[in-house]
Parts: structure tokens; sequence; C-alpha cells
């Protein structure tokens, strides 16, 4: 009797951490995506103003973006 009252507690234990760390996961994956969703809206609007031919200091200003990632973008248009 204590056996099996003892596997039904750790067992409903079990699953309120699964329980726990899919909802955990599932906050993160939408954070992450949140984030990568507004890094991919600055890179275009940086890649709209290198073709409408603005100046590098300008789209840093505007966007956050190092002057790296915009020239990595920069030579992504002249490839």
């Amino acid at each position: 009797m204590i056996e099996t009252t003892f596997e039904f507690e750790t067992s409903g234990l079990r699953e309120e951490a699964k329980r726990i760390g899919l909802k955990e996961g599932r906050e993160e994956g939408i954070r992450e995506g949140r984030k990568e969703g507004i890094r991919e809206g600055l890179m275009k609007t940086a890649l709209s103003m290198l073709q409408e031919g603005l100046d590098l200091s300008l789209i840093k200003k505007v966007t956050g973006l190092t002057e790296q990632q915009i020239l990595n973008i920069q030579m992504g248009l002249n490839e």
C-alpha cells in the first residue's frame, strides 16, 4: 500500500514537472521567435535603406544594427 501511494505521488510529480517544462519551453520559444522576428524586420529595413543609398551611420542609428551586420547585408546585395 505504501509503495503504491508513493508511486502514485511520484507519478503526479513527474506529470507536473513535465507540464511545467513544456510551458517554460513554449514560453522560451515564443520569446525567441519574437526576437528573431524583430531581427528580421530590422534587417529588411536596413536592406531597404541600403537600396535607397542612405548613409551607413544613419542606418546604424535607425536600426541599431552593427556596422558589420549592415555590411553583411550590403554584401548580400552585391552577390
